[in-house]
């Protein structure tokens, strides 16, 4: 397994992690802002214009793409949040996840010290951040869609 950098041909794969987990974990609409991040990373522009930091990485597998996840940090804002954190359904509970946030956490608090961690997340997955120390600040039901419901979660580093 190698987490590296997202590169422009990693496109493809990475809507298709998307759309391997759609449903339960992500509405179809959704769809179209991933879309979007992704066009800008391929364009090394920033998806948000108000950010000083944007950062995607790939998991691979025997060459083939089958997680991903980033961050962003706003600028003037002392929190790092992460986006678009994923793995193919045909390669769950085999710890990738895990290694992928892990690694997204190291990178933010090696590069950016004293950043807390934010991210939303559904009912489906939110007790896997809890167990690495997360904290569910709020909940919002149907957020992303019927039946789909927001958990915005913190880690505190500081």
């Amino acid at each position: 397994m190698t987490i590296r950098l997202y590169k422009a041909d990693d496109h493809q794969a990475c809507l298709g992690i998307f759309d391997s987990n759609t449903p339960p974990f992500f509405d179809f609409a959704e769809r179209n802002f991933l879309e979007n991040w992704l066009n800008k990373k391929d364009q090394n522009e920033m998806c948000y214009p108000n950010n000083k930091v944007e950062s995607f990485f790939v998991v691979e597998f025997k060459e083939k793409v089958i997680a991903c996840g980033g961050y962003y940090i706003p600028t003037h804002q002392q929190c790092a949040n992460m986006v678009w954190g994923m793995v193919h359904k045909d390669s769950h509970r085999k710890g990738l996840g895990q290694a992928l946030l892990l690694f997204r956490i190291n990178e933010i608090t090696s590069q950016h010290p004293n950043h807390n961690i934010t991210l939303d997340t559904s009912q489906h997955t939110f007790r896997f951040f809890e167990q690495l120390g997360f904290k569910t600040v709020k909940r919002i039901e149907n957020a992303y869609g019927e039946g789909l419901h927001r958990y915005d979660m913190i880690l505190e580093n500081n």
